[in-house]
Order: C-alpha cells, then structure tokens, then sequence
C-alpha cells in the first residue's frame, strides 16, 4: 500500500484533467519495453538520440524566450538553458559508455514535437511554449517515479540508464524551475488576457499528447505484448450494463415511476452466496464455476422472477409512460461514452459489443442508448409481455451473464478475440470464458465479493499493467504470453486505464 501511495502521488503531481494521458503514455510500447526489462539496443539508442534532438529544441527555445521575457525571467531562462545543455551532454556520454553512435533520423513524432516548440517560442508567448515543456517534464517524473516504484526483478543496463536519468537530481531540478516559471508566466498572462487561460491549458494537454506519440514511435526492434490483436482478427466485446454503462437506482423493488426495472431480493442474494462459497479454496476449475453457477445462481434467478410475477407490479402499466419515467432516471456515464470509440476500433467489420442486463426491459434500454446514437451495439436483457401498449405483468424471458458465458464459449475460436468487462458475482463464468476478462476497481464500485469468490474457485486477479509487464517478459523470454486460459481475471485501477488498455490493444 505503500509503494500504491506514493505512485499516487506521481500521477497527481500532473494537472487535473491531463491524467487520463499518463495511462495512455504507459501503456504504449516503449514503456511497456522499459518498466518489463526488455529494452533493445537499438530502441536505446533511437530514443537517446531523439531526446538530445527534441532538448536541442528546448534549448533554443528558451534562447528565443528570453527575448520576451522581464530581466529576472530572463535570468532563468538563461540558467535553465545551461541545465538542459547539461541533459544533451550526459545523454552523448551515456551513449559513449554503451559503444553506442547517435542516429541521424528521427520519427516524425519528435519533428512535431520540436517544430510545435519553436514555432510557440517564435510567438512570443512564453506561458505558451513553457506549457509545453512543463507537459513534457511532467509526464516522464510521473512514469520515471512509476517505474522506479515497481521495482520490477531485471538486470536490463538500458532500463536502469533511463529510469535513472529522468530520475537524476539536475532533470528534476530542471522540472521544478521550468514548472516555477511556468506558473508565474501563466498567472501574468491570465491576467493581461483572460482568453488566453483556456488556450494554455489546451497547449498543456496538447504537449502531452505529442509526448505519447513520440512515446509510440519508439519501441521497434521488438515485439511487444501490446498490440495485442491484429487487423484481422475480429473482436467481440461483452459489457454488464449494471456495471455503469447506465446509471439507475438498484437493490430494490421495480417501480417504474422511479425508472427500476430490475428486482433484487438481498435475503435470497446472501443466501445463494452463502451456499457458493467452496468452504476451502479449490484449485481452479471452469466447470466447477459454471457447475456452482448452474446449481445455485440459476435458481436464485428463478425465485426472483417468480417473486416478480407475483407481486403483480409490472401489470397495467402504459408502454409509454414506462419509457418515459426510465429515460428521465437513466443516464449514459461519460465512462462509456469515452471507450466506446475505441470498442469500435477493436471490433472490426465483423466484431460485436454486447452489453447485457439482468433487467426485465430490453426495450427499454435498447432505446435509451439508441437514443444515445450507440451504433452497431446489441442489448441482451430480459422481457416481459406487452399487450396493446399495457403491460400483462408476465416476464417471457430472462437473460444473465451465464448465458452470455454460453454464447461467448459457442463463439470462441482462432479468428475471434472476446473480452469481458464486467463486476457483478454472476459475471464471473463469463469473464473466466472470454480471451481478457478485465473487472475495474475504482473505489466507487464494490468488485470484493466477486474477487472473493473467484479466489476461492482458485480464480487469479492480476493487475491489469502488472500482467502486461508479466506477457511482455515471457515473450522476449521465447515463450508465450499467457494472457488467458489459465483462470485469470485483470483489474484495471479506473475507467482512465481501461481506456489506455483498450486503445493500446490494436496496431495502429
């Protein structure tokens, strides 16, 4: 907890809104070939030249910046000059204790990078181009103090050589007076030209993003874990709806006025939990899981759809004014929104998402993300009869996570890569079925009682970045990666690391 703390305190050290990029930066290639130990020479000495490239800029930069800047700026432009003259040197000499030669060229990413720098410096406005160094520096403390927390076992020279050069005493002190600065420029011109407020914050993100694509650009001599999924290979998502794609009040009675179309019945919940629970662990078995499910979840699914029947609550109820109270107490979470891009990039021409529900209103949520203008996505929810606009109170059908399970183990084959996203207790058979089953433990959602009871069907949950650090060592080792099959679940920290994860899964 310790070490999670003070990684913590890395990642905060970046301005509120530019986090979700540190994930993005971390799980390109080159990170990922750091932090595992498995740098190439030839990966080493691209980037080092590079980075004297992209330094060469800054410090030209500043020189330009001084012009513009008052006496005492001045001063410290010019000293900050000298210390990235100091970086440029180690850089060389680092390459020279490794026998290594600086390569004339370059990846179009650092040519963006430094033509955006001097252009911005040229401008004449220095809170401008200081964002941009800023972003830079802030990102590699927040990924070289990472690194260095992980603490990973190799014995990789040119790891070590860039963990602790972005580490060094000089670099950070570099990174403190460019941010001092930075911030004192920003506050002049917040107050010369308040418009200009939101332009240096866009600036700031936007240098972070240039980094990540100079980030992406590196990492070529080898294979990595990620990209995981190749162009050919069609993908099929299966996404629990409970789990925050929409937001509606749960774990009570279905009352319509209040938009629950969904019953949980607490007592009978414990109860089935109870009787699943192995009372000692078991080494991992995907028929005893599906057989405990079968056994005793089914019938909890029963009992609570008989006590829907019975209770008559869903009798007499106008479709409309049904469609109308759930869209006013549903919402779609930006979460979602934000991945879903991405989910489409994956899924190909001819993937699926899925999203499912144990609900009793397909209609219902088919419309409110149709409404939501959610293409090419099939809802899996159950029903209940509707009779000239009024409903009979009768639930048709029922659907769960065991069921989707079922579907994903028929679809399952060399041609399809399927990934589970899912947090509920019922989800577990289907997360242990899909290639990736991923579950996000962000402190607003409780995933304990699933991890428990994984554990005790011998069901391994890993951390989402350590198993991509663990896949990339066995491949550069002449192995395998054993992403799936073994009875593993990945738990990502936030929805921002899913995100990361999912949009690193496929070649660009």
């Amino acid at each position: 907890m310790e070490n999670a703390s003070k990684e913590l305190e890395f990642i905060f050290c970046l301005p509120e809104g530019t986090r979700d990029l540190f994930n993005e930066a971390l799980y390109s290639p080159f990170c990922i070939s750091v932090c595992s130990g498995t740098l190439d020479v030839g990966d080493y000495k691209q980037y080092m030249a590079e980075e004297a490239f992209i330094l060469n800029a800054v410090a030209e930069g500043y020189t330009t910046a001084q012009q513009y800047a008052s006496e005492a700026d001045s001063h410290v432009l010019a000293a900050l000059g000298d210390q990235i003259k100091y970086e440029i040197e180690s850089r060389k000499k680092n390459l020279e204790v490794c026998d290594l030669e600086l390569n004339g060229t370059l990846h179009k990413a650092a040519e963006s990078y430094t033509e955006l720098l001097l252009d911005t410096a040229k401008s004449g406005k220095n809170a401008m181009f200081l964002s941009l160094v800023s972003s830079w520096m802030g990102l590699y403390k927040a990924l070289s103090g990472h690194f260095k927390l992980m603490d990973l076992p190799h014995n990789n020279p040119y790891c070590y050589s860039w963990i602790n050069m972005h580490e060094s005493e000089n670099f950070v002190d570099f990174g403190l007076e460019t941010d001092y600065i930075f911030s004192r420029s920003w506050s002049w011109s917040a107050l010369s030209n308040p418009n200009e407020d939101l332009e240096i914050v866009r600036n700031y993100r936007r240098g972070m993003e240039l980094t990540i694509e100079f980030f992406y650009a590196q990492a070529s001599h080898i294979r990595t874990a990620l990209p995981l999924i190749s162009g050919e290979r069609k993908t099929k998502f299966s996404i629990n709806v409970e789990l925050g794609c929409v937001l509606f009040p749960r774990r009570s009675y279905t009352s319509y006025k209040e938009g629950l179309i969904s019953i949980e019945d607490d007592e009978q919940y414990q109860r089935c939990l109870a009787i699943m629970f192995p009372a000692i662990s078991v080494e991992f078995s995907y028929g005893k899981v599906e057989q405990a499910y079968f056994n005793h979840f089914s019938s909890y699914r029963r009992k609570t759809t008989e006590k829907l029947d019975g209770s008559r609550d869903l009798v007499g109820i106008r479709r409309g004014a049904m469609t109308t109270a759930f869209r006013k107490s549903v919402s779609i979470y930006s979460w979602f929104r934000k991945i879903y891009p991405e989910m489409l990039n994956l899924r190909g021409d001819s993937g699926y998402i899925r999203v499912y529900s144990s609900c009793y209103c397909l209609d219902v949520i088919r419309g409110v993300f149709e409404a939501a203008d959610f293409p090419n996505l099939t809802i899996y929810a159950g029903e209940h009869t509707v009779n000239k606009g009024i409903t009979t109170g009768k639930v048709v059908s029922r659907w769960s996570a065991i069921d989707m399970a079922k579907m994903v183990e028929i679809e399952g084959d060399d041609h399809c890569f399927t990934i589970c996203i899912g947090r509920e207790m019922e989800d577990l058979p289907c997360l242990l079925k899909a290639d990736l089953g991923i579950i996000v433990d962000n402190g607003a959602i409780d995933v304990s009682v699933l991890q428990d009871l994984g554990e005790r069907f011998g069901v391994k949950f890993e951390d989402l970045f350590m198993g991509v650090m663990l896949r990339q060592q066995e491949l550069c080792g002449g192995g395998s990666p054993k992403w799936y099959g073994h009875g593993t679940i990945y738990v990502a920290c936030g929805w921002d690391e899913l995100y990361a994860f999912l949009k690193a899964l496929k070649k660009p």
